[in-house]
């Protein structure tokens, strides 16, 4: 005797399982308020010659509980063995994301964001950062801050949440799932007075395996200036006479009143850092590399670290 499936049965059939089907992507949409891994940031600020870049590579375990490594990076291939310096790790746990700062004495993880909130809710920070002005690492601060409110909270077109936010002390701030601040990487910590003034960073770009996933066009035109792309000559110090652009076999580089010795840095399009060269006297000479051909962008450094000079250099 043959039993018969009902057709309604069939129906609902299919509908379950397209549902368990689905239902681990819909998860996961659910819990990427924040970037894992495999992440860069691109931060412009007031104070710096130069951009920040900041980079989530790696994993690794702290009182039994999965972090992301934090770095600050010296360009944008994720390779923390060129100059890359560790600040610390970074996780997400029911919409919050939790920073443990690497500073010494301390065992505590701060809260940096919190995509749990809703619109009129308050958001409790229990920390700040403070930078010096030479250096791009930043210090972190324990202390009790009571957060400004969330005042206004939209969706995007790729269905992302925009948690617009205000405070007396910090003005407004405006955070976006699984990018994190338009300030930048630490957000409103920043805006606290550093020796006596205010500094309003801005993120750039938020490069995400090889997917840009976020661009400010009106700060910069390229996703990653920090080494003078979309940054015009007119608006920076030349101090250092390059020679002749085009370069064709042999660049030439006179210093003028510069402090020797300076680091010479050529990077590709992708930010990636080609050559380098540490030049000793007043007029340097530099041979680019074979096969380097194209559009390229430079960066001089001196011995204290700084930025001196960065623009654009075409090799033929």
């Amino acid at each position: 005797m043959k039993t018969l499936t009902h057709p309604r049965r069939i129906v609902w059939l299919k509908i379950v399982l397209g549902l368990l089907f689905f239902f681990p992507v819909i998860i996961s949409s659910q819990n990427s308020v924040f970037p894992e891994k495999d992440a860069i940031w691109c931060i412009k600020t007031d104070f710096q010659p130069q951009m920040l870049l900041y980079g989530l590579t790696g994993d690794t375990v702290i009182n039994e509980k999965q972090y992301g490594k934090l770095y600050q990076l010296s360009d944008t291939t994720l390779n923390i063995d060129e100059g890359g310096e560790y600040i610390g790790a970074i996780r997400t746990e029911e919409r919050k994301v939790w920073l443990y700062p690497n500073i010494s004495n301390s065992d505590k993880e701060l809260l940096l964001y919190d995509f749990s909130k809703g619109k009129g809710e308050g958001i409790t920070i229990n920390f700040f950062v403070d930078f010096e002005f030479e250096a791009s690492v930043p210090s972190f601060f324990l202390t009790d801050v009571d957060f400004p409110k969330i005042y206004d909270l939209t969706e995007d077109t790729l269905n992302r949440k925009h948690y617009k936010i205000e405070g007396n002390s910090i003005g407004q701030d405006e955070w976006i799932e699984g990018i994190g601040s338009l300030r930048g990487l630490f957000f409103y910590s920043i805006n606290f007075p550093i020796r006596g003034s205010y500094y309003y960073p801005k993120l750039i770009s938020l490069k995400q395996g090889d997917s840009i996933v976020y661009h400010n066009k009106d700060v910069c035109k390229e996703p990653f200036c920090w080494f003078g792309v979309g940054v015009e000559d007119t608006q920076q110090k030349q101090t250092a006479l390059l020679y002749p652009n085009p370069v064709k076999e042999i660049l030439h580089i006179d210093f003028g009143e510069i402090l020797l010795p300076v680091r010479f840095e050529l990077f590709d399009p992708q930010g990636r850092i080609t050559y380098t060269q540490t030049l000793i006297t007043s007029h340097s000479t530099v041979t680019p590399p074979p096969h380097s051909k194209g559009l390229h962008h430079y960066r001089l450094t001196g011995s204290d670290g700084k930025a001196l000079q960065s623009g654009q250099l075409l090799i033929e």
